[in-house]
């Protein structure tokens, strides 16, 4: 896959992400599930994602419901807002890293970099209480 389309899914890819987050993300829990912070590092072959987000689903397969949530990756960290944090127990992550190193390609300046991995997916067990969490991207996963 050229760079071209190889940069055309991973924005598609994102926008899509962020796009289902905010579908599942309204205002501060009344009557849902709790939600809780969620705070961590996201590692690429040993090294911090230097741009990106990370999109949690619960897993209705395993009995999980709430809302989702996308939440944005600097610098290789990540946290989520007080308010609008994961419900835990079994969810469906998926992960979109960039290298945050700004191009420009047909005139346009695209400024989170190129995309360092295909969107990454795993099942997870998240905590149920406020929690540090780390997210490791399998160095298999890689689109270099």
């Amino acid at each position: 896959m050229s760079r071209g389309k190889m940069r055309s899914v991973a924005g598609i890819g994102s926008a899509v992400l962020m796009i289902s987050g905010l579908w599942g993300c309204g205002g501060p829990a009344t009557d849902g599930p709790a939600r809780h912070s969620l705070s961590g590092q996201v590692l690429f072959r040993g090294k911090p994602v230097p741009k990106g987000s990370i999109h949690l689903s619960p897993d209705t397969e395993k009995g999980n419901q709430g809302p989702g949530v996308v939440i944005p990756i600097k610098n290789g960290r990540y946290q989520t807002q007080s308010d609008l944090g994961s419900v835990g127990g079994p969810m469906i992550v998926k992960i979109t890293g960039l290298d945050g190193v700004p191009y420009t390609e047909g005139g346009e300046t695209i400024t989170d970099g190129r995309p360092l991995f295909p969107l990454y997916q795993a099942e997870v067990e998240l905590p149920k209480k406020s929690e540090v969490f780390d997210f490791e991207v399998p160095a298999t996963t890689s689109s270099r």
